[in-house]
């Protein structure tokens, strides 16, 4: 229900991944409140419509990575490079 400063949300934008996150304060100050991939804590069925969203519509996914590159993130290139490499092994 809160969280003050979202590491995995810096992390995944500074890595080009698609985020989708619960609107609470912590997250809004890093997506903006107008991030397209936002949902009300606890609304389930609001979470799975973006998920399919994502999943199927490749304009969504356009739209959260625009959103997302408004972001400034405070993480080095070099920072980034290692972290996708350990994502995309676990997710090949």
């Amino acid at each position: 229900m809160w969280e003050g400063q979202p590491l995995a949300l810096l992390q995944a934008i500074a890595c080009g991944v698609p985020v989708l996150a619960s609107n609470i304060e912590g997250n809004t100050a890093v997506l903006g409140k107008d991030h397209p991939g936002l949902f009300p804590p606890g609304d389930h069925r609001k979470l799975a419509n973006l998920m399919v969203a994502a999943s199927r519509d490749p304009g969504f996914l356009r739209r959260l990575q625009e959103s997302q590159e408004q972001v400034e993130v405070p993480w080095s290139e070099s920072a980034a490079r290692e972290l996708t490499a350990v994502y995309r092994s676990m997710f090949p």
